[in-house]
């Protein structure tokens, strides 16, 4: 389960340290890097994710953020992976219908 947040800048997603380690990520090295998110100032480390696959949209080598602390894992009863950004989504057409409550990427 992934979030879609529009407003995160800079990165095409951001996810926390366990989602990512179960994901094969892999550390792209550098300094931990400080932003402002809803929750407050968050701390994460640079990864990139071999691949990513959303619905037909099946991505490679997907730079990210990896959160020690990601407070939305487990808040709302079941594991949210992570969010995604408006960067994951920048090569692709997005449609959401909230009528039917369907995302669909092409």
């Amino acid at each position: 389960m992934w979030i879609i947040d529009t407003g995160l800048a800079g990165t095409a997603l951001v996810m926390g340290s366990t989602a990512a380690a179960d994901a094969g990520s892999l550390p792209l090295g550098g300094k931990p890097v400080t932003g402002v998110g809803g929750g407050g100032i968050v701390t994460g480390q640079p990864v990139l994710l071999p691949g990513l696959k959303l619905g037909a949209l099946d991505l490679n080598n997907v730079k990210g953020m990896s959160l020690q602390s990601f407070p939305l894992e487990d808040r709302f009863g079941f594991r949210v992976s992570g969010l995604l950004s408006c960067k994951y989504f920048q090569d692709t057409d997005l449609a959401l219908d909230f009528s039917s409550l369907t995302l669909t990427v092409s």
